[in-house]
């Protein structure tokens, strides 16, 4: 009897929640859909499972393409954001967390072009934010648009102080300036506002590499590696500091893992230029060539890949293409000096952040930068990488 009332209490209950998420389904999304109105439906059922089978019933609600491309978003499944905000786009093309959406996705796809054009349709409708101004001027980096990087990030920096990428951005630009002072304050800054960031260890690395100080590059990547494990330009960054070691096994090595998980064609071109100079030190000629031409695939500007394949050619008495290579660096490197002679420091310091000791707390933050955290956990560091 009493075995009978227990399953007849599992069946009725069981009827009870397939009625409810029924019920889920068949509601219409109210207008102030959000994150945190999805994480509600989440404690009922799957979040993706309900949308997907939410937009069968209802394939012309916008929000609906948004709210998933937002929960594809926090797994990173770029692709999925893409086709997802742009079906709500379809639907509603004012839409601005769409178009934010699909311009970041773009951008974490490597296909710089069509995230630079979401992200000017979103600043020129005049409702762009900081983040929206920082992630153009990192794709104008990428895109070799210096000054146009260099004034987006200045942008994004005034327009909120307190946003980490926005320091991030304008630290790159003023890298590329020549202004490595400035840039290394703000990728303190950046580190700072979100001590879990990735990139901005990536770039005083970078700086340090520059000044020859290849032990603190080296503990600046690692310290980004805590957060992020897979970051294909903190492994580069320790590879060129091993280069200069003269460490050069521990460099193609580093430079391997690097290109198998880099995410943009800048960071896979730095991995197979610095291997082709590891390569060159081994007096590997041939492989040497041939990882400074893949480099020039992915950025056919890119300095260091023809000066290395410039001496390669030398070594195997290549005359005709070692001077053509040359004359290529030379070029790049006058572009590289006129930009560099256009870049004034006062133009790239408007809108320092003064952090106060409360947003310290708040943050968690450290004060010394050569400082390793503890790592975090594997969803802090999935959503880290963003």
């Amino acid at each position: 009897m009493k075995q009978g009332l227990i399953t007849v209490f599992e069946v009725v209950l069981i009827a009870a929640v397939v009625c409810c998420n029924c019920w889920l389904i068949q509601t219409p999304l109210i207008d102030g859909w959000s994150m945190s109105l999805l994480d509600k439906y989440c404690q009922t059922i799957s979040d993706i499972a309900f949308l997907d089978r939410y937009i069968k019933l209802h394939p012309t609600d916008w929000r609906a393409y948004r709210a998933r491309a937002q929960a594809y978003w926090v797994d990173s499944y770029w692709d999925r954001v893409v086709a997802d905000s742009t079906q709500a786009l379809e639907l509603k093309k004012d839409d601005v967390v769409s178009r934010r959406l699909r311009a970041y996705s773009y951008y974490q796809l490597d296909k710089d072009d069509a995230s630079l054009s979401d992200y000017n349709i979103l600043i020129n409708s005049g409702r762009g934010e900081a983040q929206d101004y920082a992630y153009r001027s990192l794709v104008n980096s990428q895109t070799k648009r210096f000054e146009s990087a260099a004034s987006d990030a200045a942008i994004a920096v005034k327009k909120d102080s307190l946003c980490a990428p926005a320091y991030y951005a304008r630290g790159l630009s003023e890298f590329h300036g020549g202004s490595d002072k400035d840039a290394l304050n703000d990728a303190k800054l950046a580190c700072q506002l979100d001590y879990e960031l990735p990139m901005p260890y990536v770039l005083m690395a970078m700086i340090f590499n520059k000044k020859q100080k290849f032990d603190r590059a080296i503990l600046m990547c690692e310290a980004g590696l805590q957060y992020d494990p897979t970051n294909g330009a903190a492994h580069w960054q320790i590879a060129a500091a091993q280069v200069n070691l003269k460490d050069y096994d521990k460099a193609i090595d580093s430079c391997t893992v690097a290109l198998s998980l880099a995410d943009h064609r800048a960071e896979k071109s730095g991995a197979l230029s610095t291997r082709a100079l590891a390569q060159f030190h081994r007096s590997r000629n041939e492989e040497a060539i041939a990882d400074a031409t893949k480099a020039l695939i992915f950025d056919p500007e890119c300095l260091l890949a023809y000066e290395v394949r410039a001496m390669s050619h030398d070594r195997l008495n290549h005359t005709n293409e070692a001077a053509q290579d040359r004359e290529a660096a030379k070029r790049i490197k006058e572009r590289m000096t006129s930009f560099q002679n256009k870049t004034s420091k006062s133009d790239q310091n408007n809108g320092t952040a003064v952090i106060t000791k409360e947003q310290r707390e708040h943050n968690k933050i450290h004060e010394s930068t050569n400082t390793l955290r503890p790592a975090p956990s594997i969803k802090d560091q999935r959503s880290h990488r963003k």
